[in-house]
């Protein structure tokens, strides 16, 4: 006979007791989305998760699919911890308006004009405030040039120092990657929910192979004692739902299960501002660092807080079009290329580029680009303060180091990438073979796919339209675009 949770032990909550001891006594797994923002925390805040981390350096444990996705987005952590505006300026302005709709005589206007200037010396005095709160910014040029001059790095690499994973080989890495899709297809947790991001290397999986790593890890220790798993992802492969749907609960039931399955011990899985909150109390850290680094913790997690003006989805295929339709399709390719990368490129490709293009200079290379973003917020598509298709970070001696593109940009190439496999372009591709030097036009292509039978073409409504966007999209390493249509990209594995 069993008791009520022998076999469903992952729906047990725990329990304070239990979960102290797990902090004090077990290994610690450090999700991505923890270390990067450590680069989104003013400093302050930066310094007291640094001196949490370091408590528990020694059980520490970094997967090696988690330390290959700080690499990949380390880049635009830094750029995005640029210090956030205050918008003193407009409360300024949204004040001085009232004053100024007031209906001044000869002595009020004294009085408004006194009240203003008082008015301004206290917004003054609370930029100083904030600005003495913040403490010394991250320098972004600097931390991006060099890695010396990066004080997160610095303090993770002394931190981190033999507590990283060792990478699987190509074939593992392979094996894991397919058993991780056929996760997908089961909804097995983690991971489900990042099916849509086929387009990575890792094909969306990166979640499962994080926790595979640390499972096999852990079981490698032979643990007596739960460990904590800390990341602030919040989606339902992670988290279950309160039946509601408004709010997430604990840990899925079926992630506890594995853990014990695999380990012989259950696991904690925390978000960041809890993980601080708690680690705080019980090394007796001070309580109102502890208090100002979980407030820190928690708005770093909140997607709200991290999000502006943004580009819509087809606003990004509108933009890459409209350069191909201008004969500039070498920047489209650059900007699929830094997508492709996670949103940011070394500074030297994209002068490469320049240097095979007709163009001389970055200048008058990337000006097209500034155009088309005109051109699309000048028609409504996308809105005032969207950021830069394309942008250069420059270090303080005015150098480009880096490329990047809006984030939004990352997840919308992955979605072409996924939808446009297989498809259209293959079919285009297989047709073009059977001369390679010609240049084709989209129509003659469609003809021969239908003629082929590659494709029933009488359920496709725009076949020419479909086509054309699929190809100038993909255009990098498959297809040449120019005025007489596109033609096979010379490759050492293909001749003509």
């Amino acid at each position: 006979m069993n008791g009520l949770f022998d076999e469903f032990a992952g729906h047990r909550s725990l329990s304070e007791a239990e979960l102290d001891s797990a902090l004090q006594n077990g290994i610690v797994v450090i999700d991505t989305n923890v270390l990067l923002d450590l680069y989104a925390f003013e400093g302050p805040a930066r310094d007291s998760a640094i001196t949490l981390l370091t408590s528990v350096a020694a059980r520490l444990f970094i997967p090696h699919q988690v330390a290959r996705e700080f690499w990949r987005n380390r880049a635009r952590a830094i750029y995005d911890s640029r210090p956030k505006s205050l918008a003193i300026d407009p409360l300024r302005q949204a004040i001085f308006q009232v004053l100024n709709a007031l209906v001044p005589d000869k002595a009020r206007t004294t009085m408004i004009e006194n009240a203003k200037t008082e008015i301004d010396g206290h917004l003054k005095s609370v930029e100083k405030i904030v600005s003495e709160l913040r403490g010394t910014p991250l320098n972004v040029g600097q931390a991006l040039a060099d890695t010396n001059a990066d004080p997160v790095l610095s303090a993770l690499d002394t931190i981190l120092s033999d507590r990283v994973g060792a990478a699987w080989s190509k074939e593992e890495e392979r094996v894991e990657i397919t058993e991780g899709l056929r996760r997908f297809g089961e909804r097995i947790p983690p991971g489900f929910e990042d099916a849509d991001k086929l387009g990575q290397v890792e094909q969306g999986t990166g979640d499962y192979l994080a926790w595979k790593q640390a499972l096999t890890y852990i079981a490698s220790q032979d643990p007596s004692e739960r460990f904590v798993y800390v990341t602030s992802d919040s989606k339902s492969d992670w988290r279950a739902r309160h039946p509601s749907k408004a709010e997430m609960l604990g840990v899925r039931p079926e992630l506890v299960q594995e853990a014990i399955d695999v380990t012989g011990v259950g696991f904690a899985l925390l978000t960041p501002d809890k993980f601080y909150r708690l680690l705080g109390q019980l090394i007796d850290f001070d309580e109102e660092k502890t208090e100002t680094l979980v407030a820190a913790s928690s708005m770093a997690s909140r997607d709200d807080v991290r999000e502006g003006a943004s580009w819509p989805e087809g606003a990004f295929a509108e933009l890459l079009l409209g350069l191909a339709d201008r004969g500039y399709s070498d920047q489209a390719t650059l900007i699929i290329a830094v997508a492709r990368a996670g949103g940011s490129i070394d500074a030297r490709e994209l002068e490469a580029m320049v240097e095979a293009s007709p163009h001389t200079n970055i200048t008058e290379f990337v000006r097209p680009v500034k155009f088309e973003h005109v051109r699309l917020m000048t028609r409504g598509v996308i809105p005032t303060g969207a950021p830069a298709a394309l942008s250069m970070m420059k270090n303080r001696a005015g150098v480009g180091i880096s490329v990047i593109v809006p984030p939004e940009f990352v997840d919308f190439q992955n979605r072409i990438d996924v939808a446009s496999n297989g498809t259209w372009v293959d079919q285009a591709e297989l047709v073009m073979e059977s001369d390679g030097d010609r240049w084709w036009t989209v129509a003659e292509l469609v003809e021969e796919i239908g003629g082929r039978g590659l494709r029933d073409l009488s359920v496709s409504r725009t076949p020419e339209k479909t086509l054309r966007r699929d190809m100038t999209l993909r255009a990098p390493g498959r297809f040449e675009v120019g005025a007489s249509g596109f033609r096979l990209q010379a490759r050492p594995d293909r001749t003509s």
